[in-house]
This record gives C-alpha cells, sequence and structure tokens, in this order.
C-alpha cells in the first residue's frame, strides 16, 4: 500500500474529513446511461470525477429476501417496480415504497465521498420516512438472497431510520457515515407500509486526491542529524576562536 492508500484508508476508517471542497449536487432526472429496461437494470451517472451506478432492489424474494427490481427515472427523481408490482407498474407504485415490500435503491460510487443529503419527492400526499445503509462493500454488489440482518456481511454499518410526516412536499434526509463508497437508501423497512417517494436528488463531497509529502527522515534520523549540526557548531567556533 503507498502513501495516498494508506492516508486515504486511515481518514476512511476513522471518517476524518480531508477536504472543504465544494459539495457536488447529482440531479438524478439528469440524463444517464441505462443498461437495459427491465428488472436488474442499471443506470449510471457522472459529475465531477465520479462515476455513481444507481440499482434497485425489492424484498420480494422468500422470507423477504432482496429481488432485483426494475429502476425507473423520471425528471422528478427514481422510482421502482418490483417484482410484485410489474415490470412497468403505476402511480403510486412506480415509486420508493413499502407497500407490501420494501423498496431500495443503491448507490455505488467510483471514489470514496461523503454523501451529505438526499433529496425525496413524493408524487402525491405520503408518508416520507426512510431506512439507509453506508458502507464500504464491493463494487457491482449483487444483494440477491440476501436479508436485512446480512447486510452488515458485505460491508454496511448498521440501518439508521429518518422518520418525516405525511406530505406532498420534497425532504432532504441528511445522511450520516462519512467517507463510503456505497449507499443503500429506501422506505422505512421495519414499521411502517405507507411511505412512497421518489428520490430526486442526491449531494455529496468527493475526496480528494492525496499528495505525499516530500520525504522526511525518521525520529532516529532526525536525532543523529541535530547531533552532526550541533558537532559542525562547535567546531566552527572553535576556529574562529
Amino acid at each position: 500500500m503507498n502513501f495516498k492508500q494508506m492516508v486515504l484508508a486511515s481518514a476512511l476508517a476513522l471518517n476524518v474529513p480531508l477536504t472543504s471542497a465544494a459539495p457536488l449536487y447529482l440531479d438524478l432526472g439528469a440524463p444517464s446511461v441505462s443498461s437495459s429496461s427491465g428488472y436488474g437494470n442499471v443506470r449510471t451517472f457522472l459529475i465531477g470525477g465520479v462515476s455513481v451506478t444507481v440499482s434497485a432492489w425489492s424484498r420480494t424474494g422468500s422470507n423477504g429476501t432482496f429481488e432485483s427490481a426494475r429502476l425507473d427515472q423520471w425528471d422528478t427523481g427514481l422510482g421502482v417496480c418490483n417484482r410484485d408490482e410489474g415490470l412497468r407498474c403505476d402511480s403510486p407504485d412506480h415509486q420508493v415504497d413499502n407497500s407490501g415490500d420494501d423498496d431500495f435503491v443503491l448507490f455505488q460510487f467510483s471514489a470514496p465521498v461523503d454523501p451529505l443529503r438526499v433529496n425525496i419527492d413524493p408524487y402525491g400526499s405520503h408518508d416520507r420516512d426512510v431506512s439507509y445503509w453506508t458502507g464500504l462493500v464491493a463494487p457491482s454488489l449483487n444483494l440477491l438472497g440476501a436479508g436485512l440482518n446480512g447486510l452488515a456481511a458485505f460491508g454496511f454499518s448498521p440501518r439508521i431510520d429518518d422518520d418525516a410526516d405525511k406530505s406532498s412536499n420534497a425532504r432532504n434526509v441528511s445522511i450520516a457515515g462519512g467517507f463510503v463508497n456505497s449507499l443503500l437508501f429506501g422506505a422505512n423497512a421495519i414499521t411502517d407500509q405507507d411511505d412512497r417517494f421518489k428520490i430526486k436528488a442526491i449531494q455529496f463531497v468527493e475526496a480528494p486526491p492525496v499528495t505525499p509529502p516530500t520525504e522526511v527522515p525518521e525520529p532516529g534520523g532526525l536525532a543523529l542529524l541535530g547531533v552532526a549540526l550541533g558537532a559542525l557548531g562547535m567546531v566552527r567556533r572553535r576556529r574562529r576562536g
């Protein structure tokens, strides 16, 4: 591991802020590249120096395990059609919801980022409670067959719930967790079955390039250098005397 990797790894482990750079705001209604239009499709966005790969998952499998879902995009944001709702589900099921099955959107970043907030916007007046997980996980993560209790094994931190009242208004959800490469975000996964919204935008700070400092002698070398400089000074004073 080189110096850059060591510093970045340490900062990620300790959640140390590496930069005061301006946050990047990714509009999820903006143009994206889609892999297909069926279940398991992936959409890719590019902003700054970061590629953001987005996929949809829902707990439609046996015993509430994850199966791939269809990730839809409108100018108002991202929604999910799961396998129980149908490939081309209509309103209000086309949103990220927990009516019957819990829908989630997985964001994976090509470089470590610090997610700051996610903007959600319900189509209609709905409850807007969310659950999310952040973590350092493998790229192109496949959640098929996993349950909520198995997310830690992939590298996700514990679930965080953030609740709000029923409304037709958009809301910003602040994200905790520091520098990560993945965010799993969805409707409340535990207590409710009446949350619905589209995911309009995500804001994050990109981890900056880390430039290795010029080589610095180790402490032992510094001590020897100090002794040598002191001796040199004594010699010079004697010669002058």
